[in-house]
């Protein structure tokens, strides 16, 4: 007999009077409680005995709790808060229970955590528990769901379903949540489902939010042409579709009656089954302005319509709009036609490395552009470029890693910059365009507001430099690895750099240049400012010789560490090299791997009082044959020499290296210097010379390091006159 009394008691309050749980009601008293109130049935699957499940009630007390958990395991708990112990019920034996809440309940939501692994299916919904929020985000064992109960106070559907565990998706699923708005990450990485019902939102629209619905679900093969058909209030539909890998076509009325929506960023990035997109897909959307990313990873796209954005006269950015599509082999001459409201093209064709030409007029109506940054970013089946490409486009500020990668490049027009006069950087323009031979001149004459050239033509096959080719770029202060890596360059001119008077960094400007054979004398004779001349030929390994007064006029240098590095045929040292950089600092591996090196000159950093350490300086100069005296003495601020001539395996010491007879006593006082390896070679095939008695100095307050100062099997008696007095922790 079903009663929903007992003695006039309400059953839901039978166990607060009698102490029977509602479970048991039938055994005790002979009755089954019959109820009219609302309820939801899940069913949980535990592993081992007296695992506990936790029901998901949140974190606050502003949701409504009133209900009794039927835990399927003829116990039963009345739950009247969030943080109600008996929220948390342990289930002695492992099986399968299904576990009825019935009452009040405005928060269920599992967003990732808790006991969300042990729920497998959603069995029944009865009435409206007042659900607020509700959600089974994480639940990686949910394999089943069903049509939700009349959820009226639900307003989002937000990680509703996200990395569950489902395949099939309800056709009604959502038919009795009218108030829904939003259904952002719905089903979010639910990678086994493969179809969506065409109603699947019929009766969602007062929805506004899509973004991410259905991000990541691979297996999905297609999309019903009306999905979205009743969703008329819906503004953003940003990465709904990102990463179906599987999906292979896109309806071309998918977003015909979503008149309102503004955000298409990402909708369709990593879709890398598709292959075509439809003409008119946004051809309802004239209120879109945002199509950032909308097919960025489509690798299968062989083609693009030319009327795909006619319609959408709003847009002010296609930010990396088809980056990655490496099948795209051409684009249409008017397909930003009338985007005349485009700001932002960066990194729009990144990676499309099918595309072999560009249309002249491609920009021809983007007046407004002020952003080109990484545009054509490897586009390395890209061989020529047409003459007037930017002609239009007058208000660019950054052309920044425009083409870089192009690999197939092998011209560039002499006027390709004319008319963009507001440039203000063209860092990494050219960079690893490897078969680009020239550079035409006058190149950047008319780009008189540019300040960075840094990268610029890194890594391209050119022979030669322009005299003037930044002969007009005045305001020009970064030029760092400008010529970086163009190994097939036999020459500098001496004025390249004559007007750019505000440069403040020549770091790796000519780095694994190794065809060049010298530097002109007055190369950076106008570059008063420099501060850093890092690397600036590291690995030049071509290069025999270094004018004396190079860096004259270079006062304001703090950094020369690796300049002359890797420099293999470099076979002597200017003496006065360094003579006016008073202001020098690092010095690390300025002469590293220099191994046709056989001398170092008298006094060669004698006015680098402020250099800080020498660390690695001539490390691996193999053919270095004999170290001044007093090379180091007037360095007196250093406290670091590890390395300094570690395997000099011809290299004749001498004991005044670091200071005069007498010395030893202030030398060091009080500082913590490191000695570590500063002489350790492995071999030795040179004249017999005499060890700086380091020992011998006092540090007072310092600890210097001098582990294997003078270690290794080529310091011994034949080498150093003085081995034997070389204390055991030195060596």
């Amino acid at each position: 007999m079903s009663v929903k009394t007992y003695n006039k008691v309400e059953f839901a309050n039978i166990k607060k009077v009698f102490n029977i749980a509602i479970a048991n009601l039938k055994n005790i008293m002979g009755v089954e409680a019959e109820s009219s109130a609302p309820s939801f049935t899940f069913r949980v699957v535990t592993s081992t005995p007296n695992e506990t499940f936790t029901l998901p009630l949140g974190t606050s007390g502003s949701y409504a709790m009133n209900f009794i958990a039927d835990w399927g395991d003829t116990t039963s708990s009345v739950i009247a808060a969030y943080n109600d112990p008996n929220r948390i019920h342990t289930f002695v034996d492992a099986g399968t229970y299904d576990i009825k809440i019935e009452g009040v309940c405005e928060w269920f939501a599992f967003n990732n955590t808790g006991s969300r692994t042990l729920i497998t299916k959603l069995l029944s919904f009865v009435g409206d528990m007042g659900f607020k929020v509700f959600n089974f985000r994480g639940c990686t064992n949910l394999d089943t769901i069903i049509q939700l109960g009349q959820f009226a106070a639900l307003t989002t559907a937000d990680s509703i379903f996200r990395q569950t565990k489902i395949s099939t998706i309800p056709n009604n699923l959502f038919d009795n949540c009218p108030a829904i708005d939003s259904f952002t990450y719905a089903f979010y990485l639910c990678n086994l489902v493969t179809s969506i019902p065409t109603d699947l939102f019929k009766y969602n629209t007062v929805a506004t939010n899509f973004s991410s619905a259905f991000y990541g679900c691979t297996a999905l093969t297609s999309i019903p042409t009306d999905l979205f058909r009743y969703n008329i209030s819906a503004l953003a539909f940003a990465t709904t579709f990102r990463n179906c890998t599987s999906l292979t076509s896109i309806p071309e009325d998918l977003f015909r009656y979503n008149t309102l929506a503004w955000n298409f960023g990402v909708t369709f990035t990593g879709c890398s089954g598709l292959t075509t997109i439809p003409a008119n897909l946004f051809m309802y959307n004239t209120a879109a302005n945002n199509f950032a990313s909308v097919f960025e990873l489509c690798s299968g796209l062989t083609s693009v319509p030319v009327d795909l954005f006619r319609y959408n006269t709003l847009v002010t950015s296609f930010f990396s709009v088809f980056d990655s599509c490496s099948s795209l082999t051409s684009l249409p001459d008017d397909i930003f036609r009338y985007n005349t409201e485009i700001n932002n093209f960066s990194y729009a064709f990144y990676g499309c490395t099918s595309l072999a030409s560009l249309p002249v007029d491609l920009f021809r109506y983007n007046t407004k552009i002020t952003n080109l940054t990484g545009l054509f970013y490897n586009c390395s089946s890209l061989v020529s470029l047409p003459t007037d490409l930017f002609r239009y486009n007058t208000l660019v500020t950054n052309m920044s890693s425009l083409f870089i990668g192009c690999s197939s490049l092998a011209s560039i027009p002499a006027t390709l910059f004319l008319y963009n006069t507001a440039v203000t950087t063209f860092s990494s323009v050219f960079r690893f365009c490897s078969s680009l031979a020239s550079i035409p001149s006058g190149l950047f004459d008319t780009n008189t507001l540019a300040n960075s050239f840094s990268f610029a033509f890194q890594g391209t096959t050119i022979t030669s430099i322009p005299v003037d080719l930044f002969r007009y770029n005045t305001l020009a202060y970064q030029f760092s690895t400008v010529f970086g890596d163009c190994a097939s360059l036999t020459s500098i001119p001496t004025d390249v750099f004559k007007y750019n008077i505000l440069t403040s960094s020549f770091t790796y400007v000519f780095q694994g240049c190794i065809s060049l054979t010298s530097v002109p004398v007055d190369l950076f004779r106008y570059n008063t400012l420099a501060t850093s001349f890092q690397r600036a030929f590291y690995q030049c390994s071509g290069l025999t010789s270094v004018p004396a007064t190079l860096f004259l006029y270079n006062t304001a240098v703090t950094s020369f560490s690796y300049t002359f590095a890797g420099c293999s045929s470099l076979t002597s040292i200017p003496v006065d090299l360094f003579r006016y950089n008073t202001l020098v600092i690092y010095f690390q591996r300025i002469f590293a791997d220099c191994t046709s090196l056989v001398s170092i000159p008298t006094d060669l950093f004698r006015y680098n009082t402020l250099a800080g350490g020498f660390d690695y300086a001539f490390v691996n100069c193999s053919s270095l044959t004999t170290v001044p005296v007093d090379l180091f003495r007037y360095n007196t601020l250093v406290l670091n020499f590890i390395y300094c001539f570690e395997e000099c395996t011809k290299l004749q010491l001498n004991k005044n290296i670091f200071y005069a007879d007498g010395e030893e006593g202030t030398r060091f006082l009080n500082q913590s210097v490191r000695f570590q390896d500063c002489f350790n070679r492995t071999s030795f095939t040179g004249t017999q010379g005499t060890a700086p008695d380091l020992w011998s100095c006092d540090f007072g307050t310092g600890t210097p390091i001098k582990t294997t100062c003078f270690g290794g099997a080529g310091n011994s008696l034949t080498s150093l006159d003085n081995y034997a007095s070389i204390p055991v922790e030195w060596k």
